[in-house]
């Protein structure tokens, strides 16, 4: 690695970074520099690198805690020195739905793109192994280890691209046959305790088109996830067939260093016990939606989706009053989702499931994991309050929840009457930037689009739910809609919601001050 015009600092850390890019780990601990690699991480110039500037590497990370959470929780190794560590509080979400037999274990995060032209499967494969080796959640797999489960990081997994071609002749529409086996794909059974938890599978339709479908089990990924997993390869593909120099964006943090710095700031804040010891949701109940429009029917089984888009100039309105505010824009939507549910459960408190990405930080922008935070919010409405003080009462409670997530989602699951399934708010925040049109000469050309498909598990999801809003942030705006349970509602009776979601967004913004018993809410019957 040439040093020319960095300065000490600014070379040691380059070093890591380009160490992290190729999955390798580096911590100091006991006064000497330690790594983890995959087979192939490590090159000659790489290791001259580390040797040569050895000394400075150690003190640099030493000072740097954040930098290397691995000196300070490490973790604890087995007898092969594969590293182990605890979940994280999200990982032992979907641990608890599988012990207890709630649900098997599936890729559930799945993505797929359609490839039109010349593609060169051989460099396919040799980008997938690139980026398992890359990142360490997809060499991870979840075991119990004296009665508790852990995750372990294994140095080294085969993830084959599994390749199959459909039918010549097919007696269904290409379309349909196309989401049948993303369906199958995602809905296998897989074995958490058995890496990898990550698939792709490439499906040829003819000899210039082909589907890749990539799915990756939820403990170990989340969608943000999926879209660094996509651009990688692509980008590691791209390289591959121009024989261009490898270069992809610096991996800061692994997941699993996440997770260790996250336990050891929760061993500091945490007694193990709720602050004050008392029930953090004991006073509130369910709310249920009213079921307006829509007979009991039991026959009526699966989801479906109301649509609410955000276009452009609403989403520029809105990071525009947010900053006025000093707030996001997911809490402001999430205030505005809140304040309808009131409003149209006709309630003066409920608790409401917030779900969103939970990266905070910039060092883990190019990692893969599970970062979502599911955490219970309480709400009550005053008379008195207007969207400025519900945003602020919002804003605190959401950080009281943030507190306490682990004993929340606890108190959740103690039996009263429904309350888990209470409406969920879910915020997708924007993702990592794709490059669908690898336009890589006329030899190498290869059109990428995306492949939009309903997931199967909404299909099997029979519970008695709450509609749940879900937004996906894209560069110009947010879309999503409000998903609910075909047994209990009709589909009129969400647009009406989604309709009048979009409506409280426009109060919030040009009359912010006005009581929220005081906004109108519209029946588009």
């Amino acid at each position: 690695m040439s040093s020319s015009g960095l300065s000490s600092t600014d070379l040691l850390q380059a070093i890591i970074n380009s160490a992290a890019g190729k999955g390798v780990d580096l911590w100091a601990e006991d006064g000497d520099l330690h790594y983890s690699a995959p087979a192939g991480g490590l090159d000659e110039e790489m290791l001259a690198s580390l040797r040569a500037n050895k000394a400075e590497l150690i003190r640099y990370l030493e000072r740097s805690p954040r930098m290397s959470p691995r000196a300070v929780n490490a973790g604890e190794r087995s007898a092969a020195g594969v590293r182990r560590l605890s979940l994280a509080y999200s990982q032992l979400v979907h641990w608890n739905l599988y012990r207890l037999y709630e649900r098997n274990a599936i890729r559930q995060i799945a993505s797929a793109i359609y490839l039109r032209g010349c593609l060169d499967v051989s460099a396919l494969q040799e980008g997938l192994a690139t980026i398992v080796r890359r990142h360490e959640a997809l060499r991870t797999r979840i075991i119990t280890h004296e009665g508790q489960p852990k995750q372990e990081i294994l140095h080294d997994i085969r993830c084959d691209l599994e390749i199959e071609a459909l039918p010549e002749n097919l007696e269904i529409p290409l379309d349909e046959a196309i989401a049948r086996r993303i369906e199958a794909y995602i809905l296998a059974p897989i074995r958490v305790d058995s890496a990898p938890l990550f698939g792709a599978c490439l499906i040829r339709v003819r000899d210039s088109e082909h589907v890749l479908i990539l799915a990756m089990e939820h403990m170990i990924s989340d969608a943000y996830s999926a879209g660094i997993v996509l651009r990688d390869l692509l980008a590691v593909y791209a390289q591959s067939v121009t024989h261009s120099p490898r270069e992809l964006p610096a991996i800061e943090m692994q997941f699993s260093d996440h997770v260790a710095a996250v336990a050891r700031l929760e061993r500091l804040q945490c007694s193990g016990i709720n602050p004050d010891g008392t029930d953090y949701l004991a006073s509130y109940s369910r709310t249920r939606f009213p079921d307006k429009h829509t007979a009991r029917d039991g026959s009526r089984r699966g989801w479906d989706s109301a649509p609410i888009a955000i276009g452009p100039r609403l989403k520029v309105s809105l990071q525009r009053w947010c900053r006025a505010n000093r707030t996001t824009l997911s809490m402001a939507l999430f205030t505005a989702h809140i304040a309808l549910v009131l409003r149209w459960c006709n309630t003066w408190n409920t608790v409401v499931q917030y779900v969103s990405d939970g990266r905070m930080t910039p060092d883990v922008a190019n990692t893969v994991g599970f970062f979502a935070s599911m955490l219970y919010v309480r709400v009550t409405l005053s008379p008195e309050d207007d969207f400025i003080k519900m945003l602020r009462h919002v804003t605190e409670e959401y950080c009281v929840a943030y507190e306490r997530a682990d004993h929340s989602y606890r108190e959740s699951r103690i039996p009263r009457p429904g309350f888990t399934y209470n409406t969920a708010f879910n915020w997708i925040p924007l993702g990592a930037e794709l490059d669908l049109s690898l336009t890589l000469g006329s030899a190498f050309s290869l059109q990428c689009s995306p492949i939009h498909f309903d997931h199967p598990m909404l299909a099997t999801l029979e519970r008695d739910n709450e509609p749940v809003l879900f937004l996906s942030e894209s560069g110009e705006g947010a879309s999503g809609g409000i998903l609910f349970p075909l047994n209990r509602f009709s589909r009129k009776s969400m647009e009406s919601f989604s309709h009048n979601f979009l409506a409280f967004i426009d109060v919030l913004l040009n009359d912010p001050h006005r009581r929220i018993v005081d906004v109108d809410i519209t029946d588009l019957d």
